[in-house]
């Protein structure tokens, strides 16, 4: 009987304490408009008295939840905290909207304690309007037309200034680059060729005169062609030295046309001991001895050395030594 007396007072003492320390908290919810149109927001603060010490929880609401059908939460703001008078207020605004036009009663906001006890706020109204303009049932507006924007004659002009004035920046720029690397860009080294020295009739013929001397032609019996190639050689001489048509010529009309040349009369005798000797081996099948093949040859060497066309005198110029090939250089092949 004692035992139950005891647990009655305490479970009394219990209620009790937990009833006053609901009574102690002060909460009440506010709206900024209880007027919208669909899809417009509204903001719902949240504040919440309570002396010091007292700990509770604000409603678990988050974004996309719904206060009510049809009232939905967009935002949730942290909790706000201030102290006054040794009072302790909390603040805690929520975001909602709605797309559905109605009136609704938004329910109270329960803040729950932690001895399980809860304290709620006051009710609130939220009424939805509709649009102000709404489209009759199966009327529908037309597309505008296009709109046609006036031609700006003065913006045309300034483009057109700007156009050109870009375009002789440009010129302007790409003809002073190409100027400029022109002006300094790596010059070629001029390449000089120089002509081709044709050589003079006396020089062809002083060098074949060489090679028929270096190949020693009579030492191998070929005594007709050797004197061929001899006579060939101061026929093309004396046919570009003195213009005569020495190819065409028989051995005396050279030395007959010989005559009437100045330079030729000195060297008419040694031709004439050469073709003498040619047209002997060529016709009559003679066969000179080795002493006699030299002579006609040294004597092609004077026909030439002495006959040379002397160069143009310059007032400058030095005059030039003539190197000039002779017996001496010619040794007798035995």
């Amino acid at each position: 009987m004692m035992r139950l007396k005891f647990f009655s007072s305490l479970l009394l003492l219990l209620l009790t304490y937990v009833g006053a320390n609901a009574q102690y908290l002060s909460a009440t919810a506010t709206i900024d408009s209880s007027f919208i149109k669909i899809g417009q927001q509204t903001q719902i603060r949240v504040v919440v008295d309570a002396p010091e010490g007292v700990s509770f929880d604000f409603p678990d609401l988050h974004q996309g939840d719904s206060l009510t059908s049809g009232i939905e939460v967009l935002m949730v703001s942290k909790t706000d905290t201030s102290t006054n008078n040794g009072k302790f207020r909390y603040k805690k605004d929520y975001l909602v909207t709605s797309f559905d036009t109605g009136v609704y009663k938004i329910p109270p906001f329960f803040m729950t304690l932690r001895d399980g006890s809860k304290s709620q706020t006051n009710e609130l109204t939220l009424e939805v309007l509709n649009i102000d303009r709404q489209i009759e049932e199966g009327k529908f507006e037309d597309i505008k037309d296009i709109m046609e924007i006036p031609f700006d004659f003065v913006y045309f002009i300034k483009m057109l200034v700007l156009f050109l004035f870009v375009c002789l920046a440009l010129a302007s720029i790409i003809y002073y680059a190409y100027n400029y690397w022109k002006k300094h860009r790596a010059k070629p080294e001029p390449v000089v060729v120089e002509p081709e020295r044709v050589l003079k009739p006396h020089e062809v013929a002083l060098m074949e005169l060489d090679r028929i001397k270096a190949e020693k032609i009579w030492c191998t019996g070929e005594h007709k062609r050797y004197y061929t190639e001899l006579t060939d050689v101061l026929r093309e001489y004396l046919s570009k030295r003195f213009s005569i048509a020495a190819w065409e010529m028989t051995s005396a009309e050279i030395l007959d046309e010989l005559q009437y040349k100045e330079e030729a009369r000195s060297v008419c005798d040694k031709l004439k001991q050469i073709f003498s000797i040619s047209d002997m081996v060529k016709f009559a099948k003679m066969v000179p001895d080795s002493d006699t093949c030299t002579l006609s040859l040294v004597n092609g060497y004077f026909v030439v050395n002495q006959t040379i066309e002397p160069e143009p005198v310059s007032l400058d110029a030095k005059p030039a030594e003539q190197e000039q090939q002779g017996p001496e250089s010619i040794k007798v092949a035995k």
